[in-house]
């Protein structure tokens, strides 16, 4: 029967949070046990809520910082079109083939990843990225949601492909408790005393129902 729900959850198109167990010890909190997808694992016990990534990594999120994460995430998923894309990846191409596309996406709801250039087996076609990353300041910090501020903003320049100006990729916030946020266009990563946890598009929908669990 476990196993059989973790085939669910694993195979669904969409991540689904279902409870897996319920702990009951002396003297503390019950604690409820979920899986939401293959790579992320919740813990919630009282008003404390633990993500576990697939790695193992485990991030303690602090009484209140579900609701505030909630909104964050609703935030970041309706300005992250703003933000532009450099980079390399291997998707596609069997180990050892030693693949790689290097690829960009500007800024604007609609563009679309561009590959400029493909290697495997040695060799390589087409334009390498030229451009550098630079992190700017935001100075005085800008409150984007109650209890979270803009502090900083990291932008490629030197590109062949984009405003002359340079693009913002990344921004940097700052909330209570030491909770550091690092966003892109396609996660978010929460960062506090050596731990993280990386979120995705997916996971505004488990924030907004571990919102209702955990009210």
């Amino acid at each position: 029967m476990f196993d059989d729900v973790l085939d669910y959850v694993s195979d669904s198109d969409q991540p689904r949070l279902v409870q897996l167990a319920t702990a009951v010890r002396a003297g503390k909190p019950e604690q409820r046990v979920y899986r939401w997808s293959h790579a992320l694992w919740v813990f919630i016990e009282g008003s404390t809520v633990r993500l576990r990534s697939g790695d193992g990594e485990v991030f303690e999120l602090h009484p209140g910082e579900v609701d505030l994460l909630g909104r964050f995430l609703h935030h970041w998923n309706a300005h992250r079109h703003e933000l532009a894309m450099f980079g390399e990846n291997s998707g596609g191409y069997p180990p050892g083939f030693g693949g790689r596309r290097v690829v960009y996406m500007l800024p604007g709801r609609d563009s679309t990843i561009q590959t400029i250039g493909k290697g495997s087996m040695g060799k390589f076609t087409g334009e390498m990225l030229q451009g550098v990353d630079t992190r700017r300041r935001v100075v005085p910090g800008v409150e984007v949601i109650p209890g979270v501020q803009l502090v900083a903003e990291t932008w490629r320049v030197g590109e062949k492909y984009g405003p002359s100006e340079g693009c913002p990729t990344a921004r940097w916030y700052c909330a209570d408790n030491a909770l550091r946020i690092h966003a892109s266009r396609g996660w978010v990563r929460l960062k506090r005393a050596g731990h993280k946890a990386i979120l995705a598009e997916s996971d505004v929908t488990l924030f907004d129902t571990l919102v209702g669990l955990t009210s």
